[in-house]
């Protein structure tokens, strides 16, 4: 039994059908004869592209590093020169102590003096009077 409800198909051998156009198989819809190649050349361009660009992004990162990389040798520079001044420093800090301890003690040896009780008179007391001048060998 024949269903009548479908579109009438026959076969056509190759030669008579040459003014027919032939219907696309399955796996040919929508897709170009040479679709390997091409897809393989543009496989081919899109890593070329990927390359080019980590190499660009690689030599962006190198020069990026050499700058930084100068950045620290000249802070270090500074580092050391700043280093010097605080030793400098720390040696007048010293020096500023040890000479107000030694102004404390001579202030203090000052304070003994002026609170001690004073000499008698007659005694090998020193006098506030000064001796006359001696008349140099050169004036008349």
């Amino acid at each position: 039994m024949v269903s009548s409800a479908g579109p009438e198909l026959s076969v056509v051998d190759d030669e008579a059908g040459e003014g027919v156009e032939r219907a696309p198989a399955h796996g040919e819809v929508g897709e170009p004869k040479a679709s390997g190649p091409r897809r393989w050349r543009l496989l081919g361009v899109v890593v070329g592209l990927v390359i080019l660009a980590l190499g660009l992004l690689a030599g962006q990162q190198y020069r990026r590093a050499e700058s930084l990389s100068s950045r620290v040798d000249s802070l270090r520079a500074e580092l050391v020169r700043v280093e010097g001044q605080l030793v400098a420093h720390r040696d007048h800090l010293v020096a500023v102590r040890r000479g107000f301890s030694d102004l404390t003690a001579a202030v203090g040896r000052l304070g003994t003096v002026v609170e001690a009780e004073p000499a008698v008179v007659g005694t090998s007391a020193p006098s506030s009077e000064r001796p006359p001048p001696e008349p140099s060998p050169g004036t008349p």
